[in-house]
């Protein structure tokens, strides 16, 4: 356990910007994170999501970019908040934002929502063990 986690978190350049990392695809699109954003705070680790929606599934948004907690000791997640864009990966002037987190939430097994919270509990023993840096 952990491999996985350890590449996706190691550095190859230094900068700002977001480091998208493509961690689960379904019909209804695909989910990046942000290796860069990825912070414990308190029990629980936060790292920024892209949600690139699938052309069939809007006519409107195509890409939301949102805050997402993961609470590994009761295996659910919540989004913090987001803005939905009417470009891919977050392009164009927002549509719409919200700062209000949303209620937890428990993943479906094999889900995309399933893989984020597996992926993010890894990198949060990675962070709780010392192996490697949380953004905070």
């Amino acid at each position: 356990m952990g491999l996985l986690a350890i590449l996706w978190l190691s550095p190859d350049e230094e900068s700002s910007l977001p480091k998208w990392h493509r961690v689960a695809v379904s019909k209804k699109g695909s989910i990046y994170l942000d290796s860069q954003s990825v912070k414990k705070v308190g029990e629980n680790i936060q790292v920024q999501a892209l949600n690139e929606v699938a052309e069939t599934e809007t006519d409107i948004a195509v890409s939301v970019i949102s805050i997402e907690e993961v609470d590994c000791r009761a295996r659910k997640s919540r989004t913090l908040s987001y803005v939905a864009y009417p470009g891919p990966m977050g392009a164009g002037e927002p549509l719409t934002s919200v700062s209000e987190p949303e209620d937890w939430s428990s993943a479906g097994p094999n889900t995309t929502h399933e893989a984020v919270i597996n992926l993010m509990c890894e990198v949060q023993v990675l962070i709780d063990q010392g192996i490697i840096n949380s953004t905070q």
